[in-house]
C-alpha cells in the first residue's frame, strides 16, 4: 500500500470513512529525521498492505491539522484506531517497529 498525503479536508472524511488501523505521520521537507523516516515509513506502509491505511501530512503546508494535533516537534506519528486516536510517538521509528505498531493495534 502507498502512503496517502491528506489536507485538513481530507482528514475528517478519512477518519469517517475508515475502520481499522491508520498511522498519521507529520513531516516536513526541511526535517532531516523526516526525510530519514520517509522511506522507512513507505517500506512498513507496502510490507502492512492492506492491514492499515498510513498519510502523512506536510506541517508546512497543513499547519491547521499539525496544530489540531498539538506537534510541536517532527516526525511524529499519531497512530488511530477506529477513527480513535490511540498511541503517537515522537522521532524515528524504523520498519519493523511501525509494522509492529499496526500489529498491536490489529
Amino acid at each position: 500500500m502507498t502512503v496517502k498525503s491528506i489536507t485538513v479536508e481530507d482528514f475528517n472524511k478519512l477518519l469517517e470513512q475508515q475502520s481499522g488501523v491508520q498511522l498519521l505521520r507529520f513531516w516536513a521537507p526541511w526535517c532531516a529525521p523526516c526525510r530519514m523516516m520517509s522511506p522507512l515509513y513507505k517500506e512498513a506502509a507496502a510490507a502492512v498492505g492492506n492491514k492499515a491505511l498510513f498519510c502523512e501530512v506536510n506541517v508546512d503546508e497543513q499547519p491547521e491539522l499539525a496544530a489540531a494535533h498539538s506537534i510541536r516537534s517532527i516526525p511524529a506519528v499519531v497512530v488511530y484506531k477506529d477513527g480513535e486516536p490511540v498511541e503517537s510517538f515522537v522521532g524515528i521509528k524504523n520498519t519493523q517497529e511501525l509494522q509492529q505498531l499496526v500489529e498491536n493495534y490489529l
